[in-house]
């Protein structure tokens, strides 16, 4: 049962490596867990599959300036201030997370 868990584990996480692009730095490899099953688990390698980089195209101009477009929805603009002062002031979390709500 416990073999069947990894399995699908390591099933979910080449699925994720696959939809995920690789970064631009290499992180190290993390260090090699001690195995504690009478070494079931040394025989087993994982190959990561490699993905070419993707390439970065040529950054994209700001579509208009900040206050330009917080502007523009009189609505979104207002709840963001009342945000912004609830926060400060250290509000209801409830309250908070609602007008976040209203702003999707």
């Amino acid at each position: 049962m416990q073999q069947e868990a990894v399995r699908r584990v390591r099933e979910m996480q080449a699925r994720a490596q696959h939809l995920r692009p690789e970064p631009a730095q290499r992180r190290e490899p993390p260090e090699p867990e001690p195995s504690h099953q009478h070494g079931e688990r040394s025989h087993e390698r994982r190959e990561q599959p490699s993905m070419p980089p993707v390439p970065l195209g040529p950054p994209k101009p700001p579509a208009e300036g900040i206050f330009k477009s917080l502007m523009r929805d009189s609505d979104q603009t207002l709840i963001l201030i009342l945000l912004l002062l609830l926060m400060e002031n250290e509000a209801d979390m409830e309250l908070i997370f609602a007008l976040m709500y209203l702003l999707i």
